[in-house]
Order: structure tokens, then C-alpha cells, then sequence
């Protein structure tokens, strides 16, 4: 027996005997944290207490877009596209701010119990332990509670592309299909720095053109809808929407491509660089577009996430390669399922760094460096098995079974 053989036994030994005790005080913890930090993050939200939280934000800036005063120059925290205001209209044109606030809340509370069902679903947890392991995967992290005390978008919007994907995955081309998964994807683009790297799944999922042009063109005619009421022509209107977005991307955030770029003055060649590394993910989902949708999905997210500017919030994204790593866990073998329980372990052990230390002055040395490190192992973990996946399929073995989400 080699030195590799021993070791997994060894693991696969003392999780045999000790496994049942380290999810109990697995799930004790995440519940506490739950505990700690869901009904805050709410109370902080429900409290209106600053200018920064989305509701603040797109409450002031979509009525200026839709009475035709600017709104680019207007706030440093205006950098997201044209058809974003389109799209938030409904929720912050006409509706007051304590109305408009209150329905934030709901849509969080239902897509919190959409990642919750999903968790479950998809996991492939089998037993109740398991279960309730996988239930308190979303709303233990702390980019949930970051995500809920300022009103982000993430947690609405994975419930939207988890949704519309396993929707192109599970069911046949059909005008219904296509239709329900393309106004899903179009809701889910309100944040395009966040949603973009998952489209290249729709589109080479089997029959995805279609929605994917569905949605392309409903984004079109938002833009143009919301253009309308801009006195500027577009060419101006980009060029201050570009301005106002790499001066943020270049100076805020972690852990992203913008902000590295920035450090070594090389900001000329951020929309070159993106677009690059955003058709390099789309030629690799390409060539793996039949492994494992869990596995392309998690590969996206933790490319999302180092792609352009993002905060802490947007760590929510992490929720899919953990899922993922999880039903690896599940059902490999050889080691493999023994270095996805490691590396989801540490993935868990990470959501529950108090907060307090994400706060402090140390924060990049103790936590950013190694988590940063660590998603980029679990994404070429995770790439490394889309390869292995597609490679049986080439020759001949049989597809490994998925499991439908809930939507």
C-alpha cells in the first residue's frame, strides 16, 4: 500500500468513526452564526441607516434616469449600465422608499428559501444530518449577511441562474422552456459583472441559442428604452458610465482582476484584458459543456468573482462551488471524494470568520490572501473534473445521473 493509499484510508477511517460527531458541531456552529447574523443583517436593512444600501442607492438614482437628469456624473455610486435602471423601474420608480424597502426584504426572504431549497436538492444529501448541513450553507456565510444588511444583489440573483440553466438542462427546446429560462437570465443581468460569465452555460447548454437570444434581445430593447429618457447620446453616456466604473473598479474591492490591474498601472487594459478572460471561460465551457452542470456552474462563479470589481457581498457566489464540491464529495471515489470533503471543509470553515476580523486592519493577510488562494484551488479542482467528466463521455461512459434543482 503506498504512502497516498494510507493516508486515504486513514481519513476515510476516522470519518467513519468521527464523521457522524463533525457534522453535528459543523452544523451547531453554522447555526449560531445563522443565528448571529440573519436577523442583524435585516434589522440593518429594515433601518434605512445610510446612503450606500441598494434600496438608498437606485431609489435616488432611477428616478433622475427616468426624469432625464444625470445620473453618471451625478453619484460615484452610479456604475452600472443603462438597462439596469431599466429593470429596477418597477421596484424604485413609483413606489416610495419605505414601500420600495419593504419589498427588497420580501424578495430576499424568498430568494434565501430558493438557495436554501436548492442547498438541499442539489447537494445530494441523503440523510437528515446531511440535510440540514446543506440548508445552512447560504444563509451561514458572512456574504450573506453583508448581502442582506446593504441590499446586494447576489442573493437574488443566484436563485435566477441556478434557475434558468438547470430549466435549459432538464427540459427540452421548446418556446415555453425558452422563454421562461430567457426572462430569468434577463432579470439575473441587472448586475452584468455578476451574471455575465454564466451565459456562455445557457448558451451552449443544448437548445440555448434561442434563449439566449431572447434575452439578448430584451436587454437590447431596455437599453434603448432607458435611453430615451437620457438627454446625452450614447457615446457620451458610455464613455461617463465607463469613467465612473473603472474608477470604482480601480479602487475598491478584493481579490479581482480590475483591482490587480490597477496596482500595476496597467488601466488602459481593463476592457481588453475582461473581454479576453471572459472569452477564454467561454471557450473552456465550450469544450466541457457536457460535464456536470454543478461543475461549470461553480467554475463561473469563482471566475465571476475574480473577474472585475467586487466587494465582500459578492463572495455569495462561493455558494456554488460549495454546492458543488459537496455532490463531488458525494458520489466520486480513488481520493477524489476525500480532497472535495477537504476542500469544502476549509470553504465552510472560512464562511465563519467572524465578522469583525473581516473588518480589521489585518483582514488581507489573515483572510483575503488565503481565501483567494483557496478558490483558485477549488476552481481547478473543479475544472479539472469537468475535464474527466467530458473526457469519459468522449469514450462512452456512461453520463453520471443529475439531480434536478428546485426552482
Amino acid at each position: 500500500m503506498s504512502a497516498e493509499q494510507r493516508h486515504l484510508a486513514f481519513i476515510r477511517s476516522f470519518w467513519s468513526r468521527r464523521g457522524g460527531k463533525i457534522l453535528v458541531l459543523a452544523i451547531v456552529l453554522m447555526g449560531i452564526m445563522t443565528a448571529l447574523r440573519l436577523p442583524r443583517a435585516f434589522a440593518i436593512l429594515a433601518r434605512a441607516g445610510f446612503y450606500g444600501d441598494v434600496p438608498n442607492i437606485f431609489h435616488d438614482l432611477v428616478p433622475r434616469w427616468f426624469v432625464g437628469l444625470p445620473v453618471y456624473a451625478y453619484s460615484y455610486l452610479a456604475v452600472h449600465p443603462p438597462a439596469t435602471y431599466a429593470l429596477l423601474w418597477p421596484v424604485f420608480g413609483p413606489l416610495d422608499i419605505d414601500t420600495a424597502r419593504a419589498l427588497w426584504i420580501a424578495l430576499s426572504l424568498a430568494a434565501i428559501g430558493a438557495l436554501v431549497i436548492i442547498s438541499v436538492r442539489e447537494s445530494l444529501a441523503d440523510s437528515a444530518g446531511e440535510r440540514l448541513f446543506a440548508a445552512l450553507m447560504p444563509v451561514c456565510m458572512y456574504a450573506t449577511f453583508f448581502t442582506v444588511r446593504s441590499g446586494q444583489f447576489g442573493i437574488l440573483l443566484l436563485p435566477l441562474l441556478v434557475g434558468a440553466l438547470t430549466i435549459l438542462k432538464h427540459h427540452a427546446p421548446s418556446w415555453k422552456r425558452d422563454a421562461a429560462a430567457a426572462t430569468l437570465l434577463l432579470f439575473a443581468l441587472v448586475k452584468p459583472t455578476f451574471a455575465a460569465p454564466f451565459m456562455w452555460i445557457a448558451l451552449f447548454l443544448p437548445g440555448g441559442l434561442r434563449p439566449m437570444l431572447l434575452a439578448a434581445f430584451g436587454y437590447l430593447a431596455l437599453t434603448l428604452l432607458a435611453l430615451a429618457f437620457q438627454p446625452m447620446d450614447f457615446a457620451t453616456l458610455f464613455r461617463e458610465w465607463q469613467a465612473r466604473s473603472e474608477a470604482l473598479a480601480t479602487t475598491a474591492g478584493t481579490a479581482n482582476l480590475h483591482r490587480t490591474m490597477a496596482r500595476f498601472a496597467l488601466d488602459r487594459w481593463l476592457l481588453p484584458l475582461s473581454f479576453t478572460a471572459l472569452a477564454v471561460l467561454g471557450y473552456w465551457t465550450y469544450r466541457n459543456r457536457n460535464a456536470d452542470l454543478w461543475l461549470l456552474l461553480g467554475v463561473a462563479a469563482i471566475f465571476a468573482r475574480f473577474w472585475t470589481y467586487h466587494r465582500d457581498y459578492d463572495d455569495v457566489l462561493i455558494l456554488l462551488p460549495a454546492i458543488a464540491l459537496l455532490r463531488v464529495a458525494k458520489r466520486a471515489d480513488g481520493g477524489i471524494d476525500v480532497f472535495a470533503g477537504v476542500l469544502l471543509a476549509v470553504t465552510i470553515a472560512t464562511w465563519l470568520v467572524p465578522v469583525r476580523l473581516l473588518n480589521s486592519a489585518h483582514y488581507h493577510f489573515i483572510v483575503a490572501r488565503p481565501m483567494t488562494l483557496l478558490w483558485v484551488g477549488t476552481m481547478i479542482f473543479l475544472a479539472w473534473q469537468a475535464r474527466r467528466k467530458e473526457l469519459r463521455l468522449k469514450h462512452g461512459a456512461a453520463p453520471e445521473p443529475d439531480v434536478q434543482a428546485a426552482v
